[in-house]
C-alpha cells in the first residue's frame, strides 16, 4: 500500500458535487458514532464485536484532536472517515463507504471534508495510507505518494 500526504486544503472544484439526497454530517452524538460503526462495519467486513470494540464510546470519535464524518444517504449512513491530530500532522482514517453505494464519489467527499477538518484544526500537512481502491481517488485530491508499505505473509 502506499503512503500519501497532502500540504493544502481539497477544492471541492476538484471532484464531482455530492449527489442529490446526500448529506454530509459531522460525528458530534452517541447516534452518530453508532452510525459511524456500522458503515465500518460493512465497508471492512469488520465483525460486530471487533466494530464494537473499536467505537466503544464517543471519546473514539468525538473529541479535540479527532473528527469524523459521515455521508448519510436518505437518513441512512453510506460512508465515513476520521481525522486524527498531532502535533502539526493529522492522519485520516478508515474511510469507507458501504458496499452498495461505491462508485458514486463518495470516496472523494468523506476524504475531502476530513482532509480540510484537519487543516481547520492547524494541521500543516495531512497523511493516510492509501489501499489500492483509494490510491487513485487520493492521487486526484492532490495526495502525494512519500512512501510505498510492503506486506509480508508470515507461515506457521
Amino acid at each position: 500500500s502506499t503512503g500519501m500526504w497532502i500540504q493544502r486544503r481539497i477544492q471541492t472544484s476538484a471532484f464531482k458535487t455530492l449527489p442529490d439526497l446526500y448529506a454530509l454530517t459531522k460525528v458530534t452524538t452517541s447516534q452518530h458514532v453508532t452510525d459511524y460503526a456500522a458503515v465500518i462495519q460493512d465497508a471492512f467486513d469488520k465483525s460486530p464485536e471487533v466494530v464494537s470494540a473499536m467505537y466503544s464510546g464517543d471519546a473514539s470519535l468525538i473529541g479535540d484532536e479527532v473528527s469524523a464524518w459521515l455521508i448519510y444517504h436518505q437518513k441512512q449512513p453510506v460512508a465515513a472517515a476520521t481525522t486524527i491530530i498531532s502535533g502539526h500532522t493529522a492522519g485520516i482514517y478508515y474511510v469507507g463507504t458501504v458496499k452498495e453505494e461505491r462508485g458514486k464519489g463518495l470516496g472523494a467527499w468523506i476524504t475531502s471534508a476530513a482532509t480540510n477538518a484537519a487543516f481547520d484544526l492547524g494541521a500543516e500537512r495531512v497523511i493516510l495510507q492509501a489501499s489500492l481502491a483509494g490510491e487513485k481517488v487520493y492521487q486526484k485530491l492532490g495526495f502525494e505518494p512519500i512512501t510505498h508499505y510492503r506486506w509480508y505473509v508470515i507461515r506457521v
